[in-house]
């Protein structure tokens, strides 16, 4: 499936901006490092980058500037989708 997104903030600057509209598809099984996601915690939507894969289906996840982000544990469970490209 195919999902739009539009970002908020600036923890993935420079490489995504606030505002930048973003399609991501949920049709992937294994995330891996490196991997841009969007996912779900605390009744937020968040955009971030797999830093590391910590156990099966458990994964750190943090932004790209480092001063506007911080490290999130996440499940696959709580991915919605992976960044396929900007429009």
């Amino acid at each position: 499936m195919i999902r739009r997104y539009i970002v908020k903030g600036h923890s993935m600057e420079p490489n995504f901006h606030d505002g930048d509209k973003l399609m991501l598809s949920s049709l992937f099984l294994k995330p891996k490092s490196g991997d841009v996601v969007v996912f779900s915690s605390g009744g937020r939507d968040y955009l971030k980058r797999i830093a590391a894969v910590t156990a099966k289906n458990n994964f750190t996840a943090v932004g790209d500037n480092k001063s506007h982000s911080s490290e999130h544990a996440i499940t696959r469970k709580q991915i919605k989708g992976k960044f396929l490209m900007k429009y």
